[in-house]
């Protein structure tokens, strides 16, 4: 989620913003950027101001060297595309921007970036505080609109939950819990424009007045992902009765995982998840890319390619329920020994999150661990804005998932009883 995500938030009553018509349509925002882009890449100070300001957010990316080496040939890439630049209208157009109204307000949001960058090389003084306060009023309207929320609802029980097999039911019970809580979580959210924007640093705090953490607020945020990384390695190290002593969060996560893959590998699952494809992809793009015809022709096998990509041990050693070790000590057993153990090892794990999580003090700290470790990976200038909206779903979330431990459901739910 991510990205995956993550332009979805918005304005509050304290919204200053009276007249939407004040600000212009997406196509035309864009073909602005695209001419000042232009403008100044003709001009060898301001070409060179590009390069440093673009060199300096390499770092936020994963890819820091690469882009760098990017960078420092900005100008020769720019003299190439000289001529296409010329025609903004036509580069608009070709990135969508001109032609699709559904993804208007998101791409708006994208704009602001492009034109705060800009402004750091040309000296303009967009009202770029306002304009995103004005966007997160937008999206707040598609994200509040019902016809909106069940077609996403019906996106993932149809495209997502129909091809899991015997968690297709398990599956439709959390998208029927869970997306009500992340409608409600995106309303909050652009419902405070002002925190929104400063999250994706497009305002101050000083122009939106908003006050700093507080000193408890400061030190959950230090704590918790030192209490979430010990609570990983406790988690970890639980071990089967012996003979054969195998590491409980590894074998059950490999278990689990190798069902779900199986699902995802068979001749419907491809099928389905190529139609997924084309209807995400190609609906971003414009018809004339013949992304329709590409998906119709290669999705399957592409989807094939990337499913057999995956196995078991790597997913579960990405998810940290495996270290080397434990992943070597597991793959000795067969699957019929693993699931001959899987029962009992699935409710020693039950009773240890049970404990950990009845804890009055654990709450605020795991919650600000799962913060950070699930935003970390996002580039820097979206970690505010994914920090707020996970921590404002993982109080409910964390209070459900202890509920559903305490009632010793987890391992009838995922069939390891």
């Amino acid at each position: 989620m991510k990205a995956i995500l993550i332009i979805f938030l918005c304005i509050g009553g304290a919204f200053s913003v009276k007249q939407p018509a004040n600000f212009a349509p997406v196509c035309d925002e864009c073909q602005e950027v695209v001419n000042r882009f232009n403008k100044a890449s003709k001009d060898h100070t301001k070409m060179t101001l590009m390069k440093e300001v673009l060199s300096g957010l390499c770092h936020q990316t994963g890819y820091e060297e690469e882009c760098k080496m990017l960078v420092a040939k900005l100008d020769i890439f720019v003299a190439k595309l000289s001529s296409y630049l010329e025609n903004s209208q036509a580069v608009c157009t070709q990135f969508n921007m001109c032609s699709n109204s559904r993804i208007d307000r998101f791409r708006r949001i994208g704009l602001l970036f492009a034109k705060h960058f800009l402004n750091k090389i040309d000296g303009s003084k967009d009202l770029i505080c306002e304009e995103c306060q004005f966007a997160s009023h937008e999206l707040l309207e598609v994200f509040d609109d019902h016809d909106t929320q069940a077609q996403i609802h019906d996106f993932m029980s149809e495209k997502v939950c129909a091809h899991l097999g015997q968690y297709s039911g398990t599956c439709d019970i959390v998208v029927k819990d869970v997306l009500p809580n992340l409608f409600q979580e995106f309303h909050n959210m652009l419902s405070n424009g002002k925190q929104f924007c400063a999250d994706l640093k497009l305002c101050t705090l000083q122009q939106v007045n908003l006050p700093r953490l507080t000193a408890n607020e400061m030190k959950n945020k230090i704590m918790g992902p030192k209490h979430v990384q010990n609570l990983l390695k406790t988690f970890q190290n639980l071990k089967t009765p012996e003979p054969h002593n195998l590491a409980m969060s590894c074998m059950e996560c490999q278990i689990l995982a190798d069902i779900t893959l199986d699902q995802l590998k068979t001749a419907n699952a491809i099928s389905a998840l190529s139609t997924v494809l084309k209807d995400i992809l190609c609906g971003l793009l414009p018809e004339e890319f013949g992304c329709g015809d590409f998906v119709d022709t290669y999705g399957s096998t592409v989807v094939y390619m990337t499913v057999q990509q995956f196995d078991s041990e790597s997913l579960c050693e990405a998810l940290q329920m495996c270290t080397q070790d434990s992943k070597a000590q597991v793959s000795k057993h067969s699957k019929a020994e693993l699931s001959n153990l899987k029962c009992s090892s699935c409710e020693s794990l039950s009773n240890f999150l049970n404990v950990e999580l009845s804890k009055p003090k654990s709450k605020s700290e795991i919650i600000y661990g799962l913060q950070y470790l699930i935003c970390k990976e996002a580039p820097k200038s979206l970690y505010d804005i994914c920090g707020n909206f996970v921590g404002g779903l993982l109080p409910e979330a964390y209070d459900k998932f202890a509920q559903f431990v305490q009632e010793n459901k987890a391992c009838k739910t995922l069939r390891a009883c």
